[in-house]
């Protein structure tokens, strides 16, 4: 029994350890070991600089120090590759497939051909128009009740949903459908432009319009996905609507015990900790701040010259470079332990696509580490349920 010499919980921080190397072998070299690096010299070599100019307070507790670290420096040039980086990397990709010899001729039909045969098909169609109308029908007498946009009128929230459900969310699922297979990298900008300008435009302030908005219209990145499936069914010779109904039993159960694991966490472990850095939420908190303060700092805790500077210098390497601007960013907001073991995933990314090939990935890599990765997640899981058990 080797209990006494080893760390405490030391099994779930191997098997968390083992997934987090299945996430940097399933990133991809680039962004696995862009992250590592960032992470380590942000951890090693640049907070030691920034605590002896008194910028961050060192910490013998790690949450405290990963905390301040991140409010008080690394958040905003973060938050600037996420944002910024991708609207200049967008307009720089413009410029340069503008500006190519080799532009190929576009020969697809317009937006407003498709929109006009979309809505011909639904009107044509009684079964499919009642289908549309129902979910339609019950999204108006939420936003009415509910009111998003409160304090403003509701008939102002009746007329943003009228938008976001009958023109914007099918701009959006057109782009995403022809961009279906290439790198998104506009797909955030995108939103923005589509449902959260308009808010902000019309003079609105607070928070519940950008947090609620987004429900009160079509999930666009189904488009695609569907379109995925009627590839299946022909290849694989089934109905699309068995495909469907598939589709549906797998997603119901998942979001239902989505939603519940995310409670679990929440009051366990919380979020924004090192525990659960949530990094999903933390630019998201400061953007929507930005939104519904009407203040480009987000409230004070943005630097506005290191935003601008890490959107402009993420954007150019990865433009330029073979380096990752998203791994840049990850590293900026993970806590440091994540770091190593991400980046050894990277590792070894590296060693089967120079070794094997990429094809290795795509065939066996992908199913192996995906499976290592579910495993350590339902063991932590499993392990975290038993030992709060164990306390109470």
């Amino acid at each position: 029994n080797l209990s006494p010499y080893l760390p405490y919980n030391i099994p779930l921080i191997i098997s968390f350890n083992l997934g987090l190397m299945a996430l940097g072998y399933i990133l991809s070299a680039n962004t696995s070991l862009s992250l590592m690096v960032t992470g380590m010299a942000l951890y090693t070599l640049i907070s030691p600089i920034l605590c002896s100019r008194g910028i961050i307070e060192s910490s013998p507790d790690i949450n405290k120090l990963y905390n301040s670290i991140l409010f008080k420096f690394s958040l905003s040039p973060a938050l600037g590759i996420f944002l910024l980086g991708n609207a200049i990397l967008s307009i720089l990709l413009a410029l340069k497939k503008y500006s190519s010899k080799r532009e190929a001729t576009y020969t697809g039909k317009s937006f407003l051909y498709l929109y006009s045969s979309l809505w011909r098909r639904i009107l044509s169609n009684k079964k499919l128009l009642l289908v549309c109308l129902i979910p339609t029908s019950i999204i108006f007498a939420l936003a009415y009740i509910l009111n998003p946009l409160s304090p403003s009128s509701r008939y102002l929230s009746l007329i943003f949903v009228s938008y976001a459900l009958f023109l914007a969310s099918f701009i959006e699922f057109t782009i995403l459908t022809k961009m279906a297979g290439e790198t998104g990298m506009t797909m955030g900008i995108l939103g923005i432009v589509l449902y959260d300008l308009p808010i902000l435009m019309s003079g609105y302030s607070g928070y519940s319009a950008y947090l609620a908005l987004p429900y009160f219209k079509p999930s666009t990145w189904t488009g695609p996905s569907v379109v995925g499936l009627m590839k299946y069914s022909d290849i694989l010779e089934l109905r699309f609507r068995d495909i469907v109904k598939g589709k549906l039993i797998g997603w119901l159960p998942t979001f239902i015990l989505s939603a519940l694991l995310t409670l679990f966490l929440w009051k366990e472990f919380g979020f924004g900790t090192p525990d659960m850095p949530a990094l999903g939420l933390i630019p998201s908190l400061m953007y929507i701040r930005m939104l519904a303060t009407r203040s480009i700092t987000g409230g004070g805790i943005l630097n506005l010259r290191s935003f601008i500077i890490g959107g402009a210098v993420g954007a150019l390497l990865e433009m330029l470079t073979p380096v990752s601007s998203m791994g840049i960013a990850l590293g900026l907001l993970l806590p440091p332990q994540y770091a190593i073991p991400i980046g050894i995933g990277g590792l070894v990314r590296l060693y089967t696509d120079r070794k094997y090939g990429p094809k290795y990935f795509r065939e066996e890599g992908l199913l192996l580490a995906s499976g290592v990765m579910a495993g350590s997640m339902v063991v932590d899981v499993i392990m975290t349920i038993i030992a709060t058990f164990i306390k109470l």
